[in-house]
């Protein structure tokens, strides 16, 4: 089998999400995707505004629609710094015998170097870095950041997440006070 694991916060999980996804399973002729939320970033100006369980239930409504897409919750089970060699060793032991790549939006490019261990990384896993010319036929052009302070400024963000997702904002207040 061959496995696209894909690492953020998703806060909140966001339509750009949902596509690159899709994107990469398809440029890379993979079997499914991945999602695996961050709990603790490893970098400290990085917070994470919504409960665990939220983010959980904005992820499950955003792909569960897709066969091919799952959600791993070993990054928030442990309750650590989410730091991507650890993540990456879980899967390697979990699927011992598959191809695993790791799939990283536009932005992880620029600091893929700063990140521990970036070179076994390298080492264990395939990585797939997501350009913004890889998403050729859309590209949503926004950020969670962006949606949060739409959210805060009571402005719509339809299209922006899908219809359960955005409900699901909407009902929990969620990003009210970004």
């Amino acid at each position: 089998m061959k496995i696209g694991i894909y690492g953020g916060s998703f806060d909140p999980i966001h339509n750009g999400h949902i596509y690159l996804a899709g994107c990469a399973k398809k440029e890379f002729n993979l079997d499914k995707i991945i999602f695996v939320p961050c709990n603790i970033p490893p970098y400290k100006n990085k917070k994470i505004l919504t409960p665990a369980l939220k983010r959980v239930g904005m992820i499950y409504m955003g792909i569960n629609k897709e066969v091919s897409f799952e959600l791993d919750l070993f990054e928030l089970i442990r309750n650590e710094v989410s730091y991507t060699i650890d993540t990456v060793k879980y899967f390697k032991e979990k699927f011992p015998k598959d191809y695993i790549c790791f799939i990283f939006g536009p932005d992880a490019y620029e600091t893929f170097k700063t990140w521990k261990d970036y070179k076994e990384i390298q080492k264990l896993v395939d990585l797939r870095f997501a350009e913004r010319s890889f998403m050729k036929d859309f590209y949503l052009g926004v950020r969670a950041t962006d949606i949060r302070k739409l959210i805060k400024r009571d402005k719509s963000i339809k299209g922006l997440v899908n219809r359960e997702v955005e409900e699901f904002i909407i009902k929990n207040g969620l990003y009210k006070e970004v």
